[in-house]
């Protein structure tokens, strides 16, 4: 999905589908302009079996014009067997 302009994410879900690591098997979210977000949940649901190798990674949030409260949003994961678990980091550079 993508957004031309800004998004003001404010206690909502986004769900994220994942069935694989290769582009075009997980969903992504591209705004181009300012994302602001205040709170809310990310849900990575985990589709068809699929378990991810370790140090795998997406990058299914794409903030082309900068970014605010990215540490205001949980995280929860679906479909993952119970002795596996995520770490949720950021390659991002903070807008002022």
């Amino acid at each position: 999905m993508t957004f031309a302009g800004d998004l003001d994410f404010h206690g909502g879900i986004l769900e994220i589908e994942i069935a694989g690591a290769a582009a075009g098997l997980y969903d992504v979210l591209k705004v181009d302009g300012l994302a602001t977000f205040a709170g809310g949940l990310v849900k990575l649901i985990f589709l068809d079996g699929y378990v991810p190798e370790l140090g795998v990674s997406w990058q299914f949030l794409v903030l082309n014009g900068g970014f605010r409260g990215l540490d205001t949003l949980a995280f929860e994961t679906f479909g993952l067997p119970d002795n596996r678990s995520l770490t949720f980091a950021f390659d991002a550079v903070a807008s002022a």
